[in-house]
């Protein structure tokens, strides 16, 4: 297990480039469904998802989620970080879990975001 979860975080020279986050093994219909929500979001809500998204990862506790909302588009979500660790460039990188809701549905997914040198959070294996 420890060695499967390693792998799924190995950094590419250079990079921050990580490695199967496991999203093979679910159902396309299911990846479909949970990606639509998302997909749902208009530019407002990405942009604001994206300041929460950044100061969450930045300074939030792992387990305590943060909430967005768009009265405008009634689009909204939370992030919540899972857990902080350093990969061996000296990167911080934080697993964490995003909720949305557009058009009345809800999806979560689990990804990875590292810290860049220049204090931005960026998600990878997307």
């Amino acid at each position: 297990m420890i060695a499967t979860h390693r792998a799924r975080h190995a950094c590419a020279v250079g990079s921050l480039v990580i490695l199967g986050l496991g999203l093979s093994l679910l159902p396309n219909r299911l990846l479909a469904s949970q990606h639509g929500v998302f997909d749902r979001q208009n530019a407002a809500d990405r942009q604001l998802a994206a300041r929460v998204m950044q100061e969450t990862l930045e300074s939030g506790r792992s387990g305590n989620p943060r909430f967005w909302r768009n009265d405008l588009s009634e689009g909204s979500g939370s992030f919540m970080p899972l857990r902080t660790y350093k990969i061996k460039t000296g990167h911080f990188c934080r697993d964490y879990r995003e909720t949305a809701i557009a058009d009345r549905r809800m999806a979560s997914r689990d990804l990875t975001a590292c810290r860049t040198q220049d204090g931005v959070w960026t998600t990878v294996g997307k």
